[in-house]
């Protein structure tokens, strides 16, 4: 039996360029999963960038106009910055007391009910200064029975969801009603 000549010297350069494009990929596709955000705000705030963004805008000088802030529906104070406390009917001089809080801060956080220091349980984001009650807590399914006890009302709930922080009070602009 005859035994075939492997050349070895063309097989070297390529398992290394291969090896070096596959490590290459790795630390990219790390680095985009840690920093990907941020590199695509800089790229879009670059001269020349996307102009039109389709995101929300927050809503910074309405406080100026007490006229507007008159017309909308009061929900819900922080007055510490962590736990919310929630106004009777559109009334934020008259205060219920809540078991709900915001880790993060206004602009982008985590809403959780409090339970008990180790099992805290999501109920919501907020994002943009928007709040966003997790759907199964609105619907009364999934967990919501672990943690009813726990929340405000479903009125109070469903008015806090999709409400907009501006100056240190939650504002919607109609009342839900059930």
């Amino acid at each position: 039996m005859k035994k075939i000549k492997i050349n070895k010297k063309g097989s070297a350069p390529w398992s290394f360029i291969i090896g070096l494009i596959v490590a290459v990929l790795i630390l990219v596709i790390v680095f985009l999963t840690f920093f990907g955000n941020y590199i695509w705000d800089y790229l879009r705030n670059l001269p020349g960038g996307y102009k039109y963004n389709n995101k929300d805008t927050v809503i910074t000088n309405i406080s100026k106009d007490r006229a507007i802030i008159a017309n909308y529906y009061q929900v819900a104070m922080a007055p510490d910055g962590k736990y919310f406390k929630f106004c009777t009917n559109g009334d934020c001089n008259n205060l219920r007391e809540s078991k709900l809080y915001i880790s993060g801060d206004a602009s982008s956080g985590i809403i959780y009910v409090d339970i008990n220091w180790a099992i805290d349980k999501r109920v919501g984001t907020m994002l943009n200064s928007k709040v966003i009650i997790d759907y199964d807590i609105l619907n009364q399914k999934g967990i919501y029975e672990d943690i009813k006890d726990y929340l405000p009302s479903s009125d109070d709930l469903h008015n806090f969801d999709n409400s907009l922080y501006i100056t240190g009070v939650f504002y919607r602009e109609k009342r839900y009603l059930s």
